[in-house]
């Protein structure tokens, strides 16, 4: 059992409208992290309701509510990736010209949308 302070020293700790004077923040509190019982019996209860129902509830939510779903799914990726990329270029002048170039032939393909093909490309001298 944690005894309590003088009520003295916690006088000379406050100014007159109770606040706690510079340097004196009132103790320690609760550990950083810790939750009250009420919190913590809240998540408990929750999390036992969600391990004995939550696979059934996703599969109504999925199938009544493919919008929500998505959400759902959406708000458990990431907000943040980190991308490494080498932007140095490993080709050479010419193995760059040859991959253009097959690029292009693919693009020219008869079988390719034209629109995805962009104004038609100036040959340089």
């Amino acid at each position: 059992m944690m005894t309590k302070k003088p009520i003295e020293d916690t006088e000379q700790r406050r100014d007159e409208g109770g606040r706690f004077l510079m340097g004196h923040n009132g103790g320690p509190g609760r550990p950083k992290g810790s939750r009250n019982k009420l919190a913590q019996d809240f998540i408990d209860k929750v999390y036992d309701d969600f391990q004995a129902h939550g696979a059934k509830a996703i599969i109504a939510m999925r199938e009544q509510s493919p919008s929500k779903y998505c959400t759902l799914v959406a708000a458990l990726i990431p907000q943040h990736f980190k991308v490494e990329h080498d932007h140095a270029l490993t080709l050479n002048e010419d193995e760059l010209r040859a991959k253009l170039l097959e690029i292009r032939a693919k693009l020219l393909d008869p079988d390719s949308d034209p629109d995805l093909l962009g104004p038609p490309i100036k040959e340089q001298p």
